[in-house]
């Protein structure tokens, strides 16, 4: 009966540890995810790891709720931060990290060693038999050391956790700026294809009419179909740019079949945007949590440093206890094992977390001039696209609307013919694709200055104006 209980007290224990472990886990899961609604400035809900948010791939009701209407850029970051298993994944590895933290904290168990059994020559006598057990005493001295150095990794991760937050938020923002992009432009794309598929149409009824020769005719209809191509470019566009967004969020099956307003908004006001650049390089670099995790590696490594150094200094110790029996007679005893460290392996251990650690400063000075740069670089490229965005919305556009009315006007009077009419029309619509991908490039790196100010460094393919455009379409030539 004792025995029996000895057996549940054994599985109490566990399971209490184990419970234990999940609640820690926990914590450290609602400290990434308290970490990015900080920097976010609001409180979505953050997929967590699979043992807290469970492995269910069906959609929660917010989720749904969502996705019923036309999706806006914070609605597209909230399926995303909800949605995203890739994020999910990301919170797991605060599991791996809780892990290793736990091992660090708990001791090596006894050892058995010298178990030895030994028969006589001659056949006679009974065996001998020689045990040890020994506990190692140097893991006891060193604990602290080991939990320390785990203890900043844990942290790290924590903080990474959090910056995969804010990536798959900042990335979900950015592909839904890409795609509604993209589908205006299509639609532009469209409004040229048009123009030119009824300019090369009335060119071939005067070629037939013998009022232009055949290459005018021809000309017409081979612009009609580069427009056509550039037309197809576009429409692949649009396809890339919104699987990229059904990735971000987590979309299979019919969930894909969400719909989204088809333009972008204008630039806001000037002075907000030289707000939200004013001291962005002082701000970067404080609230950033890539040179956050840097320092937390760096403080592990001066810890794991510390350690080697120690074990490369103190003796591996071990006591215990040493049990014979020879000749029919027991005998017990205490055991000691005293290993010098001088010579062993853990000096190339020491040499190695040495190196380490002044790899990672070197790596933690170069991340900071980064994250400077980028700041500059970023704020001076909002200022570039704001300035072409609102160019090409307040004067490149009204300018070729107005001289569409004005060659319209003289194609009523019989002044000119329609392919001057044609051209005219098919300038505005390219000044309004360009003023499309203007505007696109503004958001793009607006979306890169809010990335910067919550702590992350975007992605240096990201930070570039980022998606090819079918804004250009292909040269004409006039008539």
């Amino acid at each position: 009966m004792s025995g029996r209980r000895g057996v549940v007290l054994a599985i109490g224990i566990l399971l209490t540890a184990m419970a234990g472990c999940a609640s820690s886990l926990g914590r450290y899961e609602s400290r990434a995810q308290r970490i990015a609604h900080g920097r976010l400035g609001s409180r979505p809900t953050i997929a967590g790891s699979a043992e807290i948010s469970g492995t269910s791939e069906a959609l929660a009701p917010e989720v749904r709720r969502l996705l019923a209407g036309p999706l806006s850029s914070d609605d597209v970051v909230r399926i995303a931060l909800a949605n995203n298993r890739d994020l999910v994944a990301a919170f797991g590895e605060l599991g791996v990290s809780r892990a290793a933290l736990l091992a660090a904290a708990v001791p090596s168990g006894p050892a058995l060693e010298e178990a030895a059994v030994r028969f006589a020559t001659d056949g006679h006598g009974d065996p001998a038999f020689e045990l040890g057990v020994m506990q190692d005493l140097t893991d006891l001295v060193l604990l602290p050391a080991a939990r320390a150095a785990a203890d900043a990794e844990a942290e790290a991760a924590t903080l990474s956790a959090a910056r995969a937050a804010l990536d798959v938020a900042f990335d979900a923002r950015r592909a839904y700026v890409a795609y509604v992009a993209s589908e205006q432009d299509l639609a532009r794309a469209r409004e040229v294809l048009e123009g030119a598929e009824a300019a090369a149409l009335a060119a071939r009824a005067l070629h037939e009419a013998g009022n232009v020769p055949a290459v005018d005719a021809q000309t017409e209809e081979a612009f009609a179909e580069d427009v056509r191509a550039s037309m197809w470019r576009a429409r692949d566009a649009v396809l890339v740019a919104r699987e990229r967004l059904n990735v971000l969020m987590g979309l299979t099956g019919r969930a894909t079949r969400w719909t989204s307003p088809t333009s972008l908004g204008g630039p806001p006001g000037d002075a907000q945007d030289r707000a939200r650049t004013a001291h962005l390089p002082h701000r970067a670099v404080d609230r950033s949590l890539d040179l956050a995790v840097s320092r937390l590696r760096i403080l592990a490594a001066a810890r794991r440093l510390r350690l080697r150094r120690a074990e490369t200094l103190v003796p591996e110790i071990a006591v215990g206890v040493s049990v014979a029996r020879e000749d029919e007679h027991w005998s017990v005893g205490p055991a000691l094992s005293l290993e010098l460290p001088f010579f062993g392996p853990r000096t190339g251990e020491w040499a190695s977390a040495r190196a380490e650690l002044a790899r990672l400063r070197a790596g933690h000075v170069a991340l900071g001039v980064r994250v400077e740069s980028a700041a500059r670089a970023t704020s001076a490229r909002l200022a570039g696209t704001r300035e072409r965005a609102v160019h090409a919305r307040d004067v490149l556009v009204p300018l070729r609307r107005a001289i569409v009315g004005e060659r319209l006007r003289e194609y009523n009077a019989m002044q000119i013919g329609v392919f001057a009419l044609l051209d005219a029309q098919r300038a505005y619509v390219e000044a309004e694709r360009r003023a499309t991908a203007e505007l696109r490039d503004y958001w793009l790196a607006r979306v890169d200055l809010e990335q910067l100010a919550a702590g992350r460094l975007p992605d240096e393919a990201g930070a570039a104006s980022g998606v090819e455009s079918a804004g250009e379409g292909p040269a004409r030539g006039g008539h």
